[in-house]
C-alpha cells in the first residue's frame, strides 16, 4: 500500500487551512488531511497510526490555544514517536526563535518548519524541506 496520506493538525482553523494547502502545493501527489486538534493522545493512534497510509504528520507547536488540548505540539509529537519511530513528524511553529528548544535532545521529530517560510514554496528551504520529507 502507498504512503500518501499527510495529516496536519493546528488548533486554527485559519491557519490549518493555510498550512494544508502550502504543503498540497509542495507535495502534489499526496493527500493532505487537515485536522483540529483531538482530547486526548491515545485518540491519535486509530486515527493516525492505525492508517497504512499515513506517511507524515505536521503539528502546529501551540496545540492547546483552541481549549480542545490540554498539550502541545511536541507532547504529541514524542507520543506518536514513542509508538512509531519511523514516522516522520514535523512541528509547525511561527516562533522560529523556539527551533532549538525543540531540536535539543529530542528524537521524536525530524525537524521544526517556520510557518512564515513554508508560505514561499519556490525558496531553497523549500526544495531542501521536500528533498528531506520524500527520503523517508
Amino acid at each position: 500500500m502507498t504512503r500518501n496520506k499527510i495529516w496536519v493538525f493546528d488548533d486554527s482553523n485559519d491557519e490549518l487551512q493555510t498550512s494544508a494547502e502550502f504543503l498540497r502545493l509542495i507535495f502534489p501527489d499526496m493527500e493532505v488531511v487537515p485536522h483540529q486538534p483531538l482530547k486526548t493522545l491515545p485518540e491519535y493512534v486509530p486515527l493516525v497510526l492505525d492508517d497504512p497510509t499515513t506517511a507524515g504528520v505536521f503539528v502546529d507547536q501551540k496545540l492547546e490555544g483552541s481549549g480542545v488540548a490540554a498539550y502541545f505540539g511536541i507532547e504529541l509529537a514524542q507520543y506518536l514517536g514513542a509508538l512509531d519511530a519511523k514516522l516522520p513528524i514535523y512541528i509547525l511553529t511561527n516562533y522560529s526563535n523556539e527551533r532549538e528548544q525543540f531540536l535539543d535532545g529530542e528524537t521524536s521529530i525530524e525537524d521544526i518548519l517556520d510557518k512564515q517560510k513554508i508560505s514561499d514554496i519556490d525558496s531553497q528551504y523549500i526544495r531542501t524541506f521536500q528533498a528531506r520529507f520524500l527520503r523517508h
